[in-house]
């Protein structure tokens, strides 16, 4: 009758014998030139290379002692034969964790590749002077909220001739609780921001998909709440700016006013608040039509404001303004309401 040897040595038996396998310690060992263990280039024979390649790690080799020493049970017993295969399940999915977080490690370059992105659309915007650092890197801001968007998600380039004008309708967007607009179709989509409710560009139809100039921005009751960003002077070609009846918070941004082809300002029903000082409205040249009405605006009526050569029309009426008109100041205003 055969001699049965103990299992557990039998399981060291065949641990050790894997360990050798694993790490062939039959064959003679590589020597290395004192080169390799200065760190330094060395030439080693392909054959050398591939062993050491190919050497797997102790606890690859762990593993899989451990494994041969389960495959070795579910010889004897019922029960062996079916904790030896639960432990191939387990094992098996240890291993494609270990290959996926290796795998995810590659992520990681994406990531980093995402970050330079960030940085390079970053630099852009700065030296645009569209917004400054601080706002950019404060993680809560709509400014850096749409530098994410654009890097990220969007993955517009920095030298897409429309980079800044994409930034400040994202900067818009998050600045004005965009997620509550009551209509946003297509907005923060990598569509040409031509086809986003409520934009019109220039010389285009409305089934025009791509980017150009912006002429109009008209979201009029559309559930916008917050203040209306500087960044807005990045559409210089804008026309009409039409947000009545929203909720629009803090001051009249100055930069609006810096804009040569705004023609039409309406802004009634909002919660501006702020004054109107005279200085305000130096650069105004091409303004037509200004519609502040049924907001908080207090302070004195700006005498500079009724000398506008082209304005036609101005609302202020139901704010908290004070002062007089003088019928020898008013030039081209054909209808004021006050």
């Amino acid at each position: 009758m055969e001699e049965r040897r103990p299992t557990s040595s039998r399981n060291a038996t065949t641990m050790e014998n894997a360990r050798r396998f694993l790490y062939d310690e039959d064959e003679p060992p590589i020597e290395y030139p004192v080169a390799v263990q200065l760190g330094t280039h060395t030439n080693l024979s392909n054959a050398d290379k591939d062993r050491r390649n190919n050497r797997l790690s102790p606890i690859m080799a762990s593993c899989l002692g451990v494994f041969a020493g389960i495959w070795n049970r579910i010889q004897h017993t019922p029960r062996g034969r079916l904790l030896g295969f639960g432990g191939c399940i387990v094992g098996a999915l240890l291993l494609i964790l270990m290959f996926t977080s290796r795998g995810g490690g590659g992520g990681g370059g994406g990531g980093g590749r995402g970050s330079r992105g960030m940085e390079k659309v970053k630099e852009k915007i700065l030296q645009a002077g569209l917004s400054n650092q601080h706002l950019l890197a404060t993680g809560s801001s709509p400014q850096h909220k749409a530098l994410r968007w654009l890097a990220l998600e969007d993955k517009t380039s920095e030298d897409d001739p429309f980079l800044l004008q994409r930034y400040a309708l994202a900067v818009i967007y998050y600045s004005t609780a965009g997620s509550g607009w009551e209509s946003k179709t297509n907005w923060m989509s990598t569509k040409g921001y031509c086809s986003w409710y409520g934009i019109e560009c220039a010389f285009k139809g409305s089934n025009f998909e791509g980017n150009d100039e912006i002429t109009t921005l008209s979201l009029p009751e559309n559930h916008l709440k917050g203040p209306l960003p500087s960044e807005i002077q990045s559409l210089s070609n804008l026309i009409t700016l039409e947000l009545t009846g929203n909720n629009l918070t803090s001051t009249l941004p100055t930069e609006l006013l810096s804009m040569p082809n705004l023609n039409y300002i309406l802004l009634r029903k909002n919660q501006l608040r702020g004054t109107l000082p005279d200085d305000y409205w130096y650069g105004v040249g091409g303004l037509r039509e200004l519609d502040l009405g049924h907001n908080e605006l207090d302070g004195t009526l700006p005498p500079m404001l009724f000398g506008q050569s082209n304005l036609r029309k101005l609302g202020l009426e139901y704010n908290k303004l004070n002062g007089q008109i003088s019928p020898d100041a008013v030039t081209g205003l054909t209808r004021i309401c006050k």
